[in-house]
């Protein structure tokens, strides 16, 4: 019976010659390849060797058995590189890059509908999210439209919005409010993130603010939510956040709506248009679906 193993000595007889040196090749003894050559010549019926000659050459037969059982050793190489990809993308964990627990939680909801499980999250600054999407360090990321810069790179879902509201201390005269008016809330100076840290999104919000005809008075910049709300609480500040974003555990922190705000915001979920990988694809697309 022809076996691939048998196949592979043949081949390597017919290119080195000797069946010393293809015994060499293959970690065997000489006599195991003799007697495989010998095998496959008794049951194809016909000489594949003319061993007279030094090296040994193959004969009219032996070459075009010889280009046969390349193409079959080649087809089994593609065979074993489709297969290793298969598995190898099979067990693919998708990595999800985030900014903060308000797309943490957004995602969480679509990937329970979705019942996937294959996946790893990362936390980041948006300012560094593009890039490691761009860098492969993540296959999507969840992050605010307002984050993106190279659109025609990538598909973007949008799979939530919401507005800001303002974050008062309980002492703050705006906490004696239940809404609160643009003009209201910028007679106090603001907290915001860092530029750094946020990157564009800081951009947009001040040409936003300029296009109202006002100016953002920042006091204080900081470069997490968590130390933000530390000087809310113990300072005058204003700060703005997502309307959904938990401070329950922050009880001397008030939430007042922005009923004129400029201020919105789109969690968006984005891929490269060149990330083919089928795990990344297959859940994207299962976004999509129930988004």
């Amino acid at each position: 019976m022809l076996t691939l193993l048998n196949l592979k000595y043949f081949c390597d007889v017919a290119e080195t010659g000797s069946f010393t040196k293809a015994g060499k090749i293959n970690h065997v003894a000489q006599t195991s390849i003799t007697q495989q050559i010998k095998e496959i010549e008794k049951q194809l019926g016909t000489t594949l060797f003319d061993r007279k000659y030094k090296p040994v050459k193959l004969t009219n037969t032996g070459k075009i058995i010889y280009k046969e059982a390349k193409k079959v050793l080649k087809q089994y190489q593609i065979f074993n590189q489709k297969v290793s990809q298969y598995i190898s993308a099979k067990n693919h964990q998708v990595c999800i890059g985030y900014n903060s627990v308000v797309e943490l939680n957004v995602l969480e909801n679509l990937i329970d509908s979705i019942h996937e499980n294959n996946i790893t999250v990362i936390k980041q600054n948006i300012s560094d999210e593009i890039k490691s999407l761009t860098e492969g360090k993540t296959d999507l990321i969840v992050t605010y439209d307002t984050a993106l810069t190279e659109d025609k790179k990538m598909d973007i879902i949008p799979i939530a919005k919401g507005d800001f509201v303002v974050c008062v201390n309980r002492y703050h005269p705006l906490a004696e409010k239940e809404t609160a008016n643009i003009d209201e809330v910028y007679q106090y100076p603001l907290i915001m993130l860092s530029h750094r840290m946020i990157g564009q999104s800081y951009d947009i919000m001040t040409k936003r603010t300029e296009k109202i005809g006002l100016k953002l008075h920042i006091a204080e910049e900081v470069d997490d939510i968590d130390s933000e709300l530390f000087l809310i609480e113990h300072n005058d500040y204003v700060g703005f956040l997502p309307k959904d974003y938990p401070i329950a555990n922050k009880t001397n922190i008030k939430k007042v709506s922005f009923i004129d705000s400029p201020y919105k915001y789109q969690v968006v979920v984005v891929k490269l248009k060149n990330n083919f990988e089928p795990n990344t694809v297959d859940l994207f697309n299962q976004i999509k679906l129930f988004s």
